[in-house]
């Protein structure tokens, strides 16, 4: 089975995604190189479940806005989040985050999720490429013109 217009059907999905419902948890850490800081999460969270998103995620698929200075990703369990805060010394914080960990209302968001070559030589999980979209084309913060971006170069319709 093949959709017939998967350009339409992306176009009413994306006003009605509801991005809102994930659960965002927002943390400082003291290491302000995102390199250095997603380096750090592949060797040391090897047994958690994650998956990039948002800007993080386009950041590697299909890169466009400068200057990523966020670490975004979705967990898949609660738990996870006092063992991530633990493991990187994350610290909770109301404004200024560098790190956001989201809760999925639904565990969708790990449907086919790739894996990423990052620029250090090591695979990381990231989102579908359609997950990307619909998280960044609801995001504020230049999201729409990344969405787009990403959509140009990676979904080809």
């Amino acid at each position: 089975m093949a959709l017939k217009n998967p350009n339409r059907l992306l176009e009413a999905w994306k006003q009605t995604y509801p991005t809102y419902e994930s659960k965002k948890f927002t943390f400082f850490s003291f290491e302000q190189n995102n390199t250095k800081l997603l380096s750090s999460v592949l060797e040391r969270a090897e047994d958690l479940s994650f998956a990039l998103s948002f800007f993080s995620g386009a950041d590697l698929v299909a890169p466009f806005i400068r200057g990523v200075t966020k670490l975004q990703l979705y967990i898949k369990q609660p738990s996870d989040i006092e063992r991530f805060k633990k493991l990187f010394d994350f610290q909770e914080v109301a404004n200024g985050a560098n790190v956001e960990l989201y809760i999925p209302y639904d565990e969708g968001v790990f449907y086919q999720t790739q894996k990423i070559t990052t620029p250090f030589g090591k695979d990381i999980p990231v989102v579908s490429n359609i997950q990307l979209y619909m998280d960044l084309f609801n995001n504020p913060a230049r999201g729409v013109e990344q969405a787009e971006h990403l959509r140009e170069l990676k979904l080809g319709f």
